[in-house]
């Protein structure tokens, strides 16, 4: 096999988990090429330039091998993709990358969630939609079955929770300090009710699809809401290596990037086929990046997984007037070609568990804090996770299935919508009480070929910036959203219905304007000589100034790490 190509690196894509000790979870930015101490390579030599990078080579051994020999520092195994995250001067990497049995050598990269606040009045019904209650009166509750949610934690003592969590594991920047597995973004709490909230705290009106079923966290992300592929690929590794333990079946990802690069090469891809193959029904977010086409975001563009979109009940119980929202990703996918999304789920104003004190909680506590113990939000995250409750309904009535025949279950017998064109809505709104009680054996996916991942980890990423959308350098709708009417006057044109979630303070100062992205920040004086320079390196980049009171101010935190971020 011949050795990989060097790969240039941009600063500004390279993330150090030397970080991860600092209670401002600098890997938002994306920006930093070293830590504040400096790393030591194998032989305890400084690693003055280092950069985390994602190492994949013939196998892992041979990824392990090469970063010691350019006296680089192994962080993380990731044995599931034949790589390991390490941290390696930057100076050695072209020799690294042409070494034999090296495959690839990719910057870490950033992922985001989909998750935020809403501010509607509108009474909880989902369950009643999508049919999970029909389900629930024959004792179908998701019990025995386990779902893993990959994501920012879980809010383990949510009375809706009580003693379901049954594990957490954290690979977010925040593992080693006392927010260890503590949901402080927000986002995994609100999900973990939809899949398997029980309603204790609102007397049954607020109650997941699966609300008998276990959960396990696997935190990724802590307060500012962002991760990286690396600790997303150690999460999903660790989904696998440990489902006869926890009995997980399910995987949940409400997350993604919007990367193009070909399904069939990605390493995320790669990572959630993995899991398919080992008996783990994977349910992903297809984005919240509509209304174009060809807008689904990675990893839900892979063609084996189910990928689930956001409709909207239109406040009532019946399907016939559902519509596709405007912010649910469409298909085809973007590289392929692919139809997706698979089926669609009510998105749209739902209400779940809150985590007190968590980002999103401070930012949108005072529209769409219901009560102590519940929140409203909306976006294709709510969906999938319903989609994942769901599934788990599926397996405790038939354990025997194996993913391919769970998907095939959930697209054969969903619904039509009233707005709902194929590259929208896929086969339709899904049905728990037609999938759970189908007779079939049928299966999904025949023919398909599988990735490789021998792709790039920093084609994978997607986009660093923000979308500019409009004269005025408006943001384009990203991210969760807070609801500002009634779901029913929300639509192509009305598109100020929803309020992307980005704070007002960065589009008004121009931090989201078209400057962002202009030649400026890509011309050549940004990978020019003084940017690797002295000035860069000097005393006073790692001086008193740096590392001083006003870079971790309140201030600072309040506004770059808020939930407004992603």
């Amino acid at each position: 096999m011949q050795p990989a190509a060097a790969v240039a690196f941009p600063r500004r894509a390279l993330v150090s988990r030397d970080l991860r000790g600092l209670a401002t979870a600098i890997l938002a930015l994306c920006l930093m090429a070293a830590g504040f101490a400096p790393a030591t390579g194998a032989a305890g030599l400084p690693l003055e330039r280092a950069v985390s990078v994602i190492v994949r080579g013939d196998g892992i051994a041979a990824a392990r091998d090469a970063v010691r020999t350019a006296g680089g520092r192994v962080v993380t195994p990731l044995p599931l993709v034949d790589s390991v995250e390490a941290r390696v001067d930057e100076r050695a990497l072209d020799a690294l990358v042409r070494r034999q049995g090296i495959l690839s050598v990719s910057p870490d990269a950033p992922v985001g969630f989909h998750g935020t606040g809403d501010g509607s009045g509108i009474t909880h019904r989902i369950q009643k939609v999508v049919r999970s209650t029909s389900l629930w009166q024959e004792g179908t509750n998701g019990s025995g079955v386990t779902v893993a949610v990959l994501d920012t934690g879980i809010y383990a003592a949510h009375p809706d929770l009580a003693g379901r969590v049954v594990h957490c594991e954290d690979f977010s920047h925040e593992e080693t300090t006392e927010a260890r597995c503590a949901d402080t973004f927000g986002h995994g709490t609100f999900m973990a009710g939809l899949i398997a909230g029980d309603g204790s705290a609102s007397n049954g009106k607020y109650v997941g699809a699966a609300p008998g079923a276990n959960l396990v966290s696997v935190k990724v992300a802590g307060y500012d809401g962002s991760s990286d592929v690396s600790n997303v690929l150690a999460g999903i590794q660790w989904v696998v290596a440990h489902r006869d333990e926890y009995g997980i079946r399910v995987l949940n990802l409400s997350l993604g990037t919007d990367s193009a690069q070909d399904y069939r090469f990605s390493p995320l891809n790669y990572a959630v086929e993995k899991a398919w193959r080992a008996g783990i029904v994977v349910v992903a977010s297809g984005g919240n990046t509509g209304p174009n086409a060809s807008t689904v975001m990675k990893p839900g563009d892979d063609p084996f997984i189910i990928t689930v979109g956001a409709s909207n009940d239109e406040g009532s119980m019946t399907i016939d007037d559902d519509t596709v929202p405007i912010f649910s990703a469409r298909g085809p996918t973007r590289a392929n070609g692919f139809a997706k999304p698979d089926v669609v789920s009510p998105g749209v104003h739902t209400v779940s568990l809150r985590s007190p004190g968590s980002a999103i909680d401070q930012k949108y506590g005072s529209s769409a804090v219901v009560s102590d113990d519940y929140f409203r939000g909306t976006g294709t995250s709510m969906a999938t996770a319903t989609v994942s409750g769901i599934v788990a309904q599926i397996l405790q009535r038939n354990p025997g299935l194996t993913p391919d025949q769970v998907k095939y279950r959930l697209t054969s017998t969903a619904r039509p919508i009233a707005e709902g064109t194929p590259i929208a809505s896929g086969n339709g709104i899904v049905d728990a009480f037609a999938a759970a009680t189908a007779t079939t054996t049928d299966a999904a996916n025949a023919g398909l070929s599988r990735s490789n991942g021998l792709g790039s980890i920093a084609s994978d990423r997607g986009s660093l910036g923000l979308e500019v959308v409009g004269p005025a350098g408006e943001v384009g709708l990203s991210g969760e959203y807070v609801a500002q009417t009634d779901p029913a006057r929300v639509g192509l044109a009305n598109p100020a219905g929803f309020v992307p979630f980005v704070a007002v303070d960065y589009s008004t100062t121009g931090w989201d304007a078209s400057s962002w992205q202009a030649s400026s920040w890509q011309a050549s004086s940004w990978q020019a000589s003084s940017w690797q320079g002295s000035s860069w390196q000097g005393s006073s980049w790692q001086g008193s100034s740096w590392q001083g009171s006003s870079w971790q101010a309140s201030s600072w935190q309040s506004a770059w790490y808020a939930a407004s971020w992603d």
